[in-house]
């Protein structure tokens, strides 16, 4: 899975709302089956390893071999944080923040939707229907 490139100063602001954000949706009951200790703790290693390689410079870009279950039901939980994040902030966030962190939030979610396309029939059924439910406008 490749993510990126985007430039560096957008990957890290758009992982610093997703630290907050998750912070604050674990208690989210809509949420409870989803965002489980797994999904919590697999998120907070990828925004760890994603922090340490926007610090590595600039553009961002991260490749990792991931397992395709691993990425589908991590990536679901993610498709659902996002949808409830837009449920519940709606617009509240400044335009310029949300400029800044567009080309991160673009390239994380076709990165993962092109790898899930790419593994075979099933995960590109999942890949098919986020993009056709995606929460926000970054499906273009």
């Amino acid at each position: 899975m490749t993510i990126g490139p985007a430039p560096s100063d957008s990957a890290l602001a758009y992982i610093d709302l997703c630290r907050r954000r998750l912070a604050e949706l674990q208690g989210e009951p809509t949420l409870r089956g989803v965002l489980t200790p797994f999904v919590v703790a697999e998120f907070t290693r990828l925004l760890d390893q994603w922090e340490q390689t926007a610090h590595d410079g600039d553009p961002f870009v991260w490749e990792a071999e991931i397992d395709t279950e691993v990425v589908e039901h991590v990536f679901y939980a993610f498709f659902c944080c996002v949808r409830r994040v837009n449920e519940l902030y709606g617009d509240s966030e400044p335009r310029a923040d949300v400029e800044k962190r567009r080309p991160f939030r673009f390239a994380l979610t076709h990165g993962i939707l092109n790898a899930l396309e790419a593994e075979g029939k099933a995960s590109g059924a999942l890949a098919r229907e986020l993009r056709e439910n995606w929460p926000d406008n970054d499906i273009d």
